[in-house]
């Protein structure tokens, strides 16, 4: 497989075998609830399309998207059968869309509910869609009181349940600080959560699937798992140290050049390193357009030959500079790991968004469209 590789200027590896192991791990601290896989951003930026299938052979059967254009994509790759939502508001152009490829839409405000009326009557179309619930991320969705249902939730419900044109298929929150170890949040926005459905309920409009666990929610409160859990982070190995995910993504490109800097010369735009030494410096074949990005200039690393080798100087578009003169086997054309395993040295996706003060899915949405994708399954890369 590596001769293989020698091909690509840079490259991602994406496991899909590691895809299958995440998946497991998941459904193993599930008691009754389902996956909902959430590939939007082409799968964070994995593929979705293969993503999706994969899962799909894995027994998923449930998908969560951003948009329209997604959702459509998404149905070619996994057939008829299958769930699909879009998680964000769809704009009225692309609600016959919605009918003809069977897709699921979020309904998060009046004006929204009104919409799709609108567009639906004097027709026999049907659309199913997801109620959109606000208990406090103050993103999207009907704002909930502890207590009883707001007067909008309850015209809201009245109207759905009126509408033959809508089949009220889920209902779900999001949940904002999953993550943390003070809980109490979290507690409150799934109380809310169960408090509104279950007045809904009262009032006469019931809901096949609830949701509210995001990829955090799903590995740290099995208790609000309900009938469906949002996977988006954890089913690509990032995030959550110690639970058992796998990466399922790594990041590879080549060295292009070879360099002897003498002690005092600059290295690189700006003129923001100077050689403390004399040094052997290797020019790798990926910058910031290929998603290696520009904040770990002078302070980030990859790894050659199982060893650390410093950035130094500015990461340029095409280019970046690193010290090898401690690796000093390194030769022309070696592979260079940005994120993954080399030897006994791994650098992941949220080393490299601790030095960026980001996250990781920044991290890993932004590899560029250039860097070619390549997928292993079995230890055999699939076309």
């Amino acid at each position: 497989m590596k001769k293989e590789l020698e091909r690509f200027s840079s490259y991602t590896i994406i496991d899909l075998d590691n895809l299958e192991h995440n998946v497991g791990v998941i459904k193993k601290k599930l008691s009754g609830a389902k996956i909902l896989a959430v590939v939007k951003a082409d799968g964070y930026n994995h593929g979705a399309g293969i993503i999706a299938e994969k899962m799909y052979r894995c027994g998923v059967r449930h998908f969560a998207v951003a948009n329209i254009d997604e959702a459509i994509k998404l149905r070619s790759c996994i057939g008829t059968e299958g769930m699909i939502l879009v998680l964000g508001p769809a704009l009225p152009s692309r609600y016959n869309d919605a009918v003809k490829y069977n897709i699921s839409l979020t309904v998060d405000s009046t004006a929204t509910l009104n919409s799709l009326l609108s567009h639906l009557s004097g027709t026999e179309n049907i659309i199913k869609i997801h109620v959109a619930l606000n208990t406090g991320m103050n993103r999207i969705g009907f704002v909930c009181e502890k207590d009883g249902l707001t007067d909008e939730l309850s015209q809201v419900a009245q109207v759905i349940s009126d509408c033959k044109n809508l089949v009220p298929q889920g209902i779900f929150s999001h949940l904002c600080d999953a993550e943390n170890e003070d809980t109490q949040f979290t507690k409150m926005q799934y109380e809310k959560f169960e408090n509104t459905v279950k007045c809904l309920e009262k009032a006469g409009l019931s809901f096949e699937l609830r949701h509210i666990c995001n990829s955090a929610g799903t590995l740290l409160h099995k208790n609000f798992h309900l009938d469906l859990v949002r996977c988006g982070i954890a089913l690509y190995g990032c995030e959550f140290k110690d639970s058992g995910l796998l990466p399922i993504m790594s990041f590879k490109t080549h060295i292009g050049h070879i360099n002897k800097v003498k002690r005092g010369d600059i290295i690189g735009y700006g003129k923001t390193y100077t050689a403390q030494k004399d040094m052997r410096v290797a020019t790798i074949t990926a910058g910031y357009a290929d998603g290696f990005n520009r904040l770990l200039s002078n302070k980030g690393e990859v790894l050659i030959r199982g060893k650390r080798a410093p950035i130094v100087g500015r990461v340029c578009m095409d280019l970046t500079m690193v010290d090898i003169s401690d690796i000093p086997d390194a030769e022309l054309f070696d592979e260079v790991t940005i994120i993954g395993k080399d030897g006994n040295e791994t650098i992941t996706a949220e080393d490299i968004a601790r030095l960026c003060d980001t996250i990781s899915y920044e991290i890993i949405c932004g590899i560029g469209r250039r860097v070619n994708r390549i997928y292993v399954e079995h230890g055999e890369i699939i076309e």
